[in-house]
Parts: structure tokens; sequence; C-alpha cells
């Protein structure tokens, strides 16, 4: 949520970069390392890390924001499911 919100605010990369760093961290922190959730969350975060602070326009903070989003719903599916087991 916090990375979606600096995204649509138009923080800084620096910022940008910390929430999906945190996000990577929390992902491990419970016990999903080696998933394709740290996967596709790593090459997001390599693909901001390699942009400039021009090339963070609105559109792209939307591709940006829409594809944590798209993460965390289909991080949220995967928790509901092996609960559900």
């Amino acid at each position: 949520m916090w990375t979606e919100d600096v995204l649509y605010r138009g923080a800084t990369k620096d910022y940008i970069l910390h929430g999906l760093s945190s996000s990577l961290d929390h992902l491990r922190a419970v016990g999903l390392p080696d998933t394709s959730f740290e996967v596709q969350l790593t090459s997001l975060r390599e693909r901001v890390s390699m942009m400039l602070e021009v090339d963070l326009t609105a559109e792209r903070r939307r591709l940006i924001g829409s594809d944590v989003r798209y993460l965390k719903m289909q991080l949220g599916k995967y928790i509901h499911e092996t609960n559900a087991s």
C-alpha cells in the first residue's frame, strides 16, 4: 500500500525503491523467499532502479502501481488458498 501511495503522489525514485525493497524484505520475513512473487518483485525493483527520475512520468508510475497492485492481489489469493487447504 505504501509503495502504491508514494508512486501516485510523485515521490522520488529513492522512495519508490525503498518501498519495493521493504516489500521484498517483508515477503522474505513471512517465509516466501524463492517464489514467483519474489522474482517478479525483484524484477520490478531492478526495472525502476535503471530508470532516471525523468522517466517516472505519471503514466509510468501508473503502470508500476498496476504491477504492484497485481502482485499484491496474487499474493493475497495465494495466501487465501494456502490457508484454505
